[in-house]
């Protein structure tokens, strides 16, 4: 499951990652979604499926959604969880978790990544990845003295490399 909303109430959470797990067991009214969630992870579990919900831009999401999203990670089976869940986001998301009231949550995290600004040759390398994943198949657009500007100017952040290129690509 990819919730790209990071905007969503407590039931709203429920019902998306309901929504995208797809229809509950037959006779399960749509307006219960969030009460079935925990009966359709454990008919997925049950099958063999594992549950994975990845959150992007976490940093925005409502504490009350956050700590919905703590409980979630409560359901369990005998010897496993039902799901695992992923919070990707911006450095304010570590803000948000070091809260008093987030503790609970914080507690449950078993793994935690930062990614480092891109140095000057990972950003050209970068760029290019980004070029032929849009479907350019032609030379360098950029030449080495913009990848070592755009570099700088981004301080190695991928968004703002994307923005820079974005924004240079318009003007030339």
């Amino acid at each position: 499951v990819f919730l790209a909303n990071p905007s969503y109430s407590r039931t709203e959470i429920l019902r998306a990652i309901a929504d995208e797990l797809g229809p509950p067991a037959a006779g399960s009214p749509a307006a219960s979604a969030p009460r079935n969630l925990p009966a359709q992870l454990i008919e997925l579990y049950a099958s063999g499926r594992r549950v994975v919900v990845m959150i992007d831009e976490a940093q925005a999401m409502p504490e009350d959604t956050l700590e919905q999203v703590r409980l979630l990670s409560n359901l369990e089976s005998s010897r496993h969880k039902l799901l695992q869940i992923v919070l990707f986001g911006q450095p304010e998301l570590d803000a948000a978790l070091d809260k008093p009231s987030m503790r609970q949550l914080k507690d449950r995290i078993t793994h935690n990544f930062r990614t480092r600004p891109l140095n000057a040759h990972e950003t050209g390398s970068y760029i290019a990845f980004r070029m032929r994943a849009a479907g350019y198949k032609g030379r360098d657009v950029f030449t080495p003295a913009a990848i070592s500007a755009i570099a700088r100017a981004a301080s190695g952040l991928t968004r703002r490399i994307n923005v820079l290129c974005d924004k240079s690509l318009l003007a030339a």
